[in-house]
């Protein structure tokens, strides 16, 4: 028996199975010509018929015509309701099937301290949907490099991507749309139908130290070229794309996170610093993300400027679901307001999708301004369609 002693470190080590993170190779792709008008280029539609598109609004208004007025209103919300008041819930628990059952939250956000292996994850997200009345925007945030909820897990079996400064240095776009497909391909087997990526901000400057790996490139050509092939990546498979962060925060000197930022921004002549929105809803992005820097045209965050709101859908033309970036974690925003009033100020500017972490707060808060008018039913409804009828275009609704 002695003599196979020897053996079993080299058995056991076969038995073993070491899990690696899935790497994304960029090293394959050579360098390419970057358009000179990638941003303005004409964007190759898929186009649905219009008895497709008649019967998808059809069914969501009949939804929508089940729906008490709590129900709406929580369809406005994602919230990160696993993780907050110091407590990290890594699966269900009483205190979320009743947070699901009463503020009825149209998403939820997976943040990576609650994130812990692949068999988790699916048993939650299937936990999270069967107690929900109706089936949930299931979001991160996944851009690759130091933003990474799923890829930076070795055994969560999701691709990690580049940061998007890496990405963007190999000069060809196709590393994107690869890169986006694969991501979208692994983020969907687990149940998720939401990114909240890519970054379409760019910076000719020195940029926000914090935003620097995540920008694509400091010129705009590269910006919109490789965030045009994330976008369609990931909606090629299902899973919404979110452009961010409206409109262009790259060249700011200051960490917008943290404090109240100004952003002198003229929105009818600042043209470039827009070019990358623009052509994200050619190309059919499903959300815009806005940021909470404050406009200089009315000294309010972007988050409650209906000036910026506006122009963004009516001048830019943006038809899709405009959200906010995080109403409770950003202190430019929770040092200046309560969080009630910044949700209903948020949903009055415009937006059609609120990110609260505290959505048993925020909830009743567009519960009660609508009940005394400063929300209007139809103003709800409004964003509520568009919601249903984004879930059901892309199968989040069956």
């Amino acid at each position: 028996m002695k003599k196979f002693l020897f053996l079993l470190p080299i058995l056991l080590a076969a038995c073993s199975s070491t899990v690696t993170r899935k790497e994304f190779d960029i090293s394959r792709y050579k360098p390419v010509k970057i358009p000179q008008n990638a941003c303005t280029a004409p964007q190759k539609e898929i186009k649905e018929s219009p008895p497709v598109i008649a019967a998808r609004k059809k069914r969501a208004q009949e939804i929508l015509s089940k729906m008490t007025l709590e129900e709406r209103a929580g369809q406005i919300f994602i919230t990160g309701i696993s993780h907050r008041r110091g407590s990290i819930y890594t699966d269900m628990n009483e205190y979320m099937v009743n947070v699901l059952k009463t503020n009825h939250p149209g998403g939820i956000i997976f943040y990576n301290q609650i994130i812990k292996s692949k068999q988790q994850i699916e048993h939650y997200i299937n936990d999270l949907n069967t107690v929900s009345r109706l089936p949930l925007f299931i979001s991160v945030d996944e851009e690759g490099g130091t933003v990474s909820r799923l890829g930076v897990e070795k055994d969560i079996s999701v691709v990690f991507l580049p940061a998007a400064s890496k990405m963007g240095a190999l000069s060809n776009p196709k590393a994107a749309y690869d890169g986006a497909t694969r991501l979208a391909k692994d983020m969907k087997a687990l149940g998720f139908n939401l990114d909240f990526a890519p970054v379409g901000d760019f910076a000719k400057e020195a940029p926000d130290k914090k935003l620097d790996s995540r920008i694509f490139s400091p010129d705009v050509n590269t910006v919109c070229a490789y965030s045009l092939q994330f976008i369609k990546g990931l909606q090629g498979q299902g899973i919404s794309a979110t452009l961010k962060h409206f409109p262009n925060i790259g060249n700011l000197q200051q960490e917008v996170h943290d404090k109240k930022t100004i952003i002198n921004f003229n929105l009818n002549t600042d043209a470039e610093a827009i070019l990358p929105f623009k052509a994200g809803i050619r190309a059919g992005v499903d959300f815009i993300m806005t940021t909470h820097v404050t406009f200089a045209q009315d000294n309010l965050p972007i988050t409650f400027s209906k000036p910026a709101l506006d122009f963004l859908k009516n001048d830019l033309g943006f038809k899709g679901l405009i959200i906010t970036d995080d109403i409770y974690a950003m202190k430019s925003i929770n040092r200046h307001y309560t969080i009630e009033d910044a949700a209903v100020a948020a949903f009055l500017a415009g937006h059609d999708v609120i990110m609260s972490l505290i959505v048993e707060k925020t909830h009743p808060a567009i519960v009660n301004a609508v009940l005394d008018g400063r929300i209007t039913e139809e103003r709800l409804n409004e964003s509520v369609l568009k919601i249903l009828e984004l879930k059901l275009k892309r199968a989040v609704i069956k």
